[in-house]
């Protein structure tokens, strides 16, 4: 046990003494040549408790770590508050360096390298900068440089700030909070620290992150295409990072597509991805394409794992899998229609059927049927099929057999009828004697029959200009955005508003003046671009 105050009483002489050990001094040790000629960064401040531990706030401490092999008799580690701790011993390669305030028992299970006060009050919560000197006075590191608050470590739960890559230079992206795996060393009441004293920081690992996308279902022999993602979501780079992706049992490896050439070795694909930095949002993107086996109905797996020659934080995200449905084949009907973009009256409307197997085996006794809607008359068809009409607003086609990847092409000509509604919609249907069915609609606006019925463009007798507008159509027409006038460059017109329309067989009259117009004809507009007395609608515009 290491005391800094012994007292011995020596009752039967009446002697006191007390010896006093001031507890400023490093542990004994052998004492080194100073180094020579060391360089910035060739040992760094690691980690700091600048918080101290759950056990006492006083209780902070230090940590160097050397990149190298040096000798430092003779550093000096200060702030700028009063804080300057002349350091002995020495590192070895890739060593830590423990400094502990006051007392050996700030972490109580690990013996410290250095002993003593840290200046007047210690480290200031509120942050200090600290600055590593060599035995030339050369400034080798430094941790929290601008003197701003610190940029890692939690008071509240005594975490540490961590350096995540010792050969990085201190900036406050180069500092995080201990994340508590891993986390080593006990305080002076024998309570984990929320720290790595003498070991590897928590934050100085990489954290390599799969993800893998594809066909949830596919037919046998059919084209796969996987998605592959990967990303160092860590502190440091991944050395030597690799991802290796294993194709599912009996599937066929097609091709690859990756910014970095691909291994393959029969069932097997490796990238090597080199040393993979500490990602900036855009992982790295790889397809892999393969013929799905061709004797599996069920489940196939495939297979994505990463790895580097680092620690990772999570080993479980280096790891993914992708699952597929594979049947047998079976045909896929598929139907298309297309025609024009308006129906004119007095004006033949041609569409287009298409009718295909996209799927792996013969789609046999295909029919289609095309239901007309009421307005549209059948006219003429050119189609390689048999083709009967049962009734007016059915026609049918005998397709037969589809071969896999077969397609057949039907033109239809058709004409307005008695049109009943502003939009005709027409479906067709196809369907296989194995139940294969596919579908296809198609809607089209018509365009309606409207007329200027009567016109008084002058102002006659005070009653304004008029107009009257006549729907010839058999359907009610919106009105929405049409507007009215006498000059197709003019920007004036009179315009109706939302919600506007005309029945079928309708005529409304249109009146500059409302007023003017109900005193001249004797009966009241429709609409009005202005009226005070008269009851008509109000249009926009003049």
């Amino acid at each position: 046990m290491r005391l800094h105050r012994i007292v011995w009483a020596l009752i039967g002489s009446g002697i006191l003494m007390v010896i006093t050990a001031l507890g400023a001094q490093p542990p004994a040790q052998a004492t080194f040549a100073p180094a020579l000629n060391a360089s910035p960064g060739d040992v760094v401040i690691n980690e700091v408790a600048w918080m101290g531990t759950a056990a006492a706030v006083t209780d902070e401490w230090i940590e160097l770590y050397n990149n190298t092999a040096i000798p430092i008799v003779g550093w000096r580690v200060t702030t700028v508050d009063g804080m300057n701790l002349v350091l002995n011993g020495e590192i070895g390669p890739h060593g830590y360096y423990l400094i502990e305030r006051t007392d050996d028992n700030t972490v109580s299970d690990i013996p410290a390298d250095w002993i003593g006060t840290f200046g007047g009050s210690g480290l200031s919560n509120a942050g200090e900068a600290i600055t590593l000197y060599d035995a030339k006075n050369n400034t080798i590191d430094t941790a929290n440089a601008s003197g701003g608050m610190w940029p890692g470590g939690n008071n509240t739960t005594k975490s540490t700030m961590e350096r995540a890559d010792s050969a990085a230079p201190d900036t406050p992206g180069n500092w995080a909070t201990n994340t508590g795996d891993p986390r080593n060393g006990l305080d002076a009441n024998g309570a984990p620290i929320n720290g790595t004293p003498k070991n590897r920081n928590s934050v100085s690992a990489a954290d390599l992150v799969v993800h893998k996308s594809g066909p949830s279902s596919a037919q046998q022999g059919m084209l796969l295409t996987y998605t592959l993602h990967c990303e160092n979501l860590g502190y440091i780079a991944a050395l030597s990072a690799t991802l290796t992706d294993t194709l599912p049992l009996d599937a066929v490896y097609v091709t690859s597509t990756a910014p970095y050439p691909a291994i393959v070795d029969a069932r097997t694909l490796r990238w090597d991805l080199g040393d993979l930095p500490v990602s900036s949002g855009a992982p790295t993107v790889i397809t892999v394409s393969v013929y799905a086996p061709t004797n599996t109905v069920g489940t196939i797996t495939n297979t994505l794992v990463a790895a580097s020659a680092v620690p990772e934080i999570n080993p479980a995200t280096n790891f993914t899998q992708w699952e597929t449905f594979v049947s047998a084949p079976a045909p896929a009907l598929e139907l298309t229609k297309t025609g024009p973009a308006l129906a004119l009256p007095n004006t033949p409307l041609t569409y287009t059927l298409v009718v295909s197997n996209s799927g792996g085996i013969v789609a046999g006794g295909v029919r289609l049927t095309d239901t007309l809607p009421a307005g549209l008359v059948f006219v003429a068809q050119t189609a390689p099929y048999t083709f009967t009409q049962p009734d007016a607003a059915t026609l049918v086609w005998d397709v037969g057999d589809l071969a896999p990847g077969a397609k057949g092409r039907i033109t239809l000509t058709l004409a307005l009828g008695g049109v009943t509604a502003p939009t005709l919609t027409n479906v067709a249907t196809a369907t296989a004697q194995t139940g294969e069915t596919a579908s296809a609609t198609w809607s089209v606006p018509v365009q309606p029959n409207m007329q200027l019925y009567a016109m008084q463009p002058g102002n006659y007798g005070g009653s304004g200009e008029s107009v009257a507008l006549i729907n010839l159509s058999t359907f009610t027409v919106a009105l929405n955005g049409w507007c009215i006038d006498d000059n197709l460059s003019s920007t004036s017109r009179a315009c109706f508003p939302d919600g506007a329309q005309i029945a079928a067989g309708q005529t409304l009259w249109l009146a500059q003046d409302g007023d003017g117009f109900s005193r001249l004809w004797g009966f009241d507009a429709d609409w009005a671009s202005a009226t005070i007395t008269r009851p008509a609608s109000l249009l926009t515009g003049s």
